[in-house]
């Protein structure tokens, strides 16, 4: 719920008016809206602010667009968004989720890095990472919603949303055709399920054998992922070409799902004396 000094919202409503609906009522109007799969358009129109990325702004490119629901709206989706948490989706995606996910990732880097250069096991470690460019802009409305049906998550209301959904920049109306609502407490697990359905599809159609994925006790690294950011590891014995075709694979899939992305290849080598060194 918002909080009491909640700024305006672009209905002009502030969090104590917010409030001040009794709960009753609230419950009552969102389960007709999830009934009838809408909500009348003033209720999914925002309002987006442009944040410079940078001390200069010259381009579109330059700007990060938070847009802005209204206040009754962002309440039904946080209610949504704690249901949709419960979506299983591949332990490898980090992003947006109730666990220090940065960290987490760093620290399985930094073992696996650890491990494939201690002397005693020594073997040949790649990583490629993908730099998914401006992913949350990029990826298409028809994505969100088949990844989105593909976890179970029924379609109807989503559909209503991003079919109708409008913004104002300053006083100009304008329509959603791409991307996620940054800002929209759904647009985070949504954009995690579009990853998870080019994962299985990336994993499922390729032999673990030519995966090659690095093996720690009983679990299999092959790919970490925080939001955005993707990193595919490999055991590779040909100067890491299994890492960096993992990358161009998952590259592929990635843009036939609407989302723009730049892969580049890092690569790690362990020498014989259990030394590591960047190639």
């Amino acid at each position: 719920m918002p909080s009491m000094g909640s700024y305006k919202d672009p209905l002009g409503m502030r969090g104590a008016e917010i409030l001040a609906i009794p709960m009753d009522e609230m419950v009552k109007y969102f389960n007709k809206a999830l009934i009838e799969g809408k909500l009348p358009q003033e209720l999914i129109t925002g309002r987006t602010t442009l944040i410079p990325k940078k001390e200069d702004p010259q381009l579109a490119g330059d700007y990060r667009p938070i847009t802005v629901l209204p206040h009754i709206t962002k309440v039904l989706h946080i209610v949504l968004a704690n249901r949709l948490k419960k979506a299983r989706i591949n332990s490898c995606q980090k992003g947006f989720r109730e666990v220090n996910g940065c960290s987490e990732n760093n620290m399985v880097l930094r073992n696996l890095i650890g491990t494939a250069t201690d002397g005693q096991r020594n073997f040949p470690l790649a990583f490629a990472f993908i730099d998914l460019a401006k992913a949350f802009d990029s990826v298409s409305h028809e994505s969100l919603l088949l990844a989105a049906r593909r976890v179970g998550v029924p379609p109807l209301n989503l559909n209503h949303h991003y079919e109708n959904a409008k913004t104002k920049i300053g006083d100009r109306d304008a329509i959603f055709k791409l991307g996620i609502l940054q800002g929209d407490p759904l647009s985070g697990h949504l954009f995690n399920f579009v990853l998870d359905w080019v994962l299985d599809i990336t994993y499922n159609t390729t032999p673990i054998g030519t995966r090659n994925p690095v093996r720690i006790g009983a679990t299999h690294v092959e790919a970490l992922l925080f939001a955005d950011d993707a990193v595919l590891v490999s055991k590779c014995q040909q100067r890491c070409q299994r890492a960096a075709a993992a990358g161009e694979r998952l590259s592929r899939v990635i843009r036939k799902g609407g989302v723009s992305c730049k892969p580049t290849e890092v690569r790690i080598h362990s020498d014989p004396d259990g030394g590591e060194s960047p190639l």
